[in-house]
């Protein structure tokens, strides 16, 4: 009984790794099955389960949602009133507790901003179907 040895036969071997194995291969689908005998395994397209061929690659995309976006920058407009940047350097703590108390006092405005936010995000998920608003290169602008 003769033992198959594994590895590249010394005429393919010669080739080269990466030629030698496709020659081998190659070579191998010529000669085919005998007859009564079937192939051990199926071929398999190249799928999520199979993922044996990777040079497709995703883009990479950066979503900014618009809405909440706006809304964040208007009430860190309100919060911010009054304080500098070497205040809040110097004294963080400080700088958050008079951002807090910006809020509290204009809760009103603050209120609203929320509000409406979550309005025109609700309108605009109605009205616009295509969530995409714009994009610039890789950035894309997101109403929801």
């Amino acid at each position: 009984m003769r033992v198959a040895r594994p590895g590249l036969p010394k005429k393919y071997a010669k080739m080269g790794f990466k030629k030698g194995w496709r020659a081998f291969k190659a070579a191998k689908r010529k000669r085919g099955t005998r007859k009564g005998q079937r192939r051990k395994t199926a071929r398999r397209a190249f799928t999520r389960s199979n993922p044996r061929k990777t040079t497709m690659r995703r883009k990479k995309t950066f979503q900014i949602p618009l809405v909440q976006t706006v809304a964040g920058l208007a009430l860190l407009g309100i919060a911010s009133s009054g304080i500098t940047q070497t205040a809040a350097l110097e004294k963080p703590v400080a700088s958050l507790q008079k951002a807090g108390d910006n809020l509290i006092t204009n809760k009103d405005q603050a209120i609203k901003i929320g509000l409406g936010s979550l309005v025109a995000q609700f309108v605009a998920t109605e009205v616009l179907r295509k969530r995409t608003v714009g994009s610039i290169g890789p950035i894309k602008l997101k109403v929801a």
